[in-house]
């Protein structure tokens, strides 16, 4: 004979659930509007963004996150495509992938330092290091790279925020 417990017993626990997920969903999209009054739109406008990223699921993922926030980006999909557009367009912040095929983001850093080198230019790009995969050294490599600074992928919305944050305040001394 089988136990079969009563429907209202279940009942309470779907609820609750379906609750509790729409509570997470409410508090993410209030955080991410409360991130976007803090940033004053002139300056989100005034930022030059390029991603470079092989995978065309993540250039998708990553440019909506970047919408999301109130920035636009170009995009490239492999290292020499980025080296190219960030010497016709110049950028001021380059989401640089690690692992590409044809040109990896180390390759590409390296071309755009000795790019803006041979510019005689104090300003140059400040680029990110992004990779799924997390070692550990990665973030030395990055720099050693000409890299400014080191993410890891999926990238959550508020590590972009504070990669957006930090370059804006690098900037701004």
């Amino acid at each position: 004979m089988e136990f079969t417990p009563p429907v209202d017993s279940m009942v309470p626990n779907i609820f609750t659930t379906s609750t509790t997920t729409t509570t997470s969903i409410s508090t993410i999209n209030n955080n991410i509007n409360s991130i976007n009054d803090e940033m004053d739109q002139d300056t989100r406008q005034k930022i030059k963004i390029l991603l470079v990223e092989d995978n065309s699921v993540n250039r998708k993922v990553i440019s909506m996150q970047l919408k999301k926030i109130g920035y636009e980006c170009d995009t490239a999909e492999n290292g020499l495509v980025g080296f190219e557009r960030y010497k016709e367009n110049g950028y001021d912040l380059i989401l640089m992938d690690l692992n590409m095929p044809e040109c990896d983001g180390a390759q590409s850093s390296k071309l755009i330092r000795s790019y803006e080198k041979s510019l005689n230019r104090n300003i140059s790009a400040y680029i990110v290091g992004l990779s799924a995969t997390c070692l550990q050294g990665s973030k030395d490599y990055c720099k050693n790279m000409g890299m400014n600074e080191y993410a890891a992928k999926p990238l959550k919305l508020h590590i972009l925020q504070n990669i957006i944050e930090g370059f804006l305040n690098k900037k701004r001394k």
